[in-house]
């Protein structure tokens, strides 16, 4: 839920102080960033998408060297076993 804000009620015409929150939904809320630059697109790829190709590179170095650590201790293993 988002922090509690004031917010003024029109009832009958009159305005009302009154207090207001929301329900942050993750997925709502992309839909409603897609609809709200005016395109009617349901799901979050243009918001995902350049997040993963910025992380990609980072991501593929970090598994690359931790499969290589990975390896390496199997080979070691192997080699004292034999």
């Amino acid at each position: 839920m988002t922090p509690m804000y004031d917010y003024m009620y029109t009832i009958a015409g009159q305005k009302v102080p009154g207090k207001r929150q929301h329900r942050v939904v993750p997925f709502v809320f992309a839909q409603g960033f897609g609809q709200a630059k005016g395109i009617a697109k349901r799901n979050a790829s243009r918001i995902v998408y350049p997040a993963v190709e910025k992380a990609m590179p980072a991501v593929t170095r970090e598994m690359r060297d931790t499969i290589s650590k990975i390896n390496n201790r199997i080979n070691q293993e192997l080699l004292r076993r034999s």
